[in-house]
């Protein structure tokens, strides 16, 4: 009778801390730069699209966009059960009962955080007279108060990896997915 019980005990659960999950992300951001200096050579060699231009600002966004989640999401249903970054950070995304997510789960999770980067990165540019590199030139009072805005969104979703019972962001929440440790 001992045996059993000791056999059904709970697995104490280790969420990943947000040191884990950002240095994770950078390393799979490192991997996706490939595909993006790939996109970036055949825009401007093959189709002769400026790098300047906006068609090209376009092409790079969206193709970001959906390189980042489907990396994201195969990698988090598949048997690694995270990405690459994930895995060298010793990392997994789990469901809320430490089971394998579903695909329908990822690609929730990775649009709407690739959404929330995108707020970041494209919402500062709201204020501005273009989308373009000019206007990181013309930096006026206004893109610095957009820019403050969308850092504190950002700062929100990702302050719930620290202070909520388990670890989980905005993406996290949503999805009903967790970051573990292995």
């Amino acid at each position: 009778m001992e045996e059993l019980e000791q056999e059904t005990q709970a697995i104490p659960v280790r969420y990943a801390a947000v040191w884990q999950r950002v240095l994770a992300y950078l390393i799979d951001g490192l991997i996706l730069s490939f595909p993006s200096l790939i996109i970036l050579v055949v825009c401007n060699y093959i189709f002769d699209i400026a790098p300047d231009s906006r068609l090209f600002d376009q092409i790079q966004n969206v193709s970001s966009v959906v390189i980042t989640v489907l990396y994201f999401s195969l990698l988090e249903t598949s048997s690694l059960r995270g990405t690459f970054g994930k895995q060298a950070m010793n990392l997994y995304t789990a469901d809320m009962y430490g089971q394998a997510i579903t695909y329908r789960q990822a690609f929730i999770r990775n649009c709407i955080r690739s959404a929330s980067y995108l707020i970041l990165i494209y919402g500062t540019f709201a204020f501005t007279e273009s989308f373009s590199f000019e206007s990181l030139t013309n930096q006026n009072s206004e893109w610095y108060t957009a820019n403050l805005f969308f850092t504190i969104l950002n700062i929100l979703d990702y302050s719930g990896a620290i202070s909520t019972r388990y670890r989980q962001t905005i993406h996290d929440y949503v999805a009903g997915t967790v970051v573990l440790r292995r």
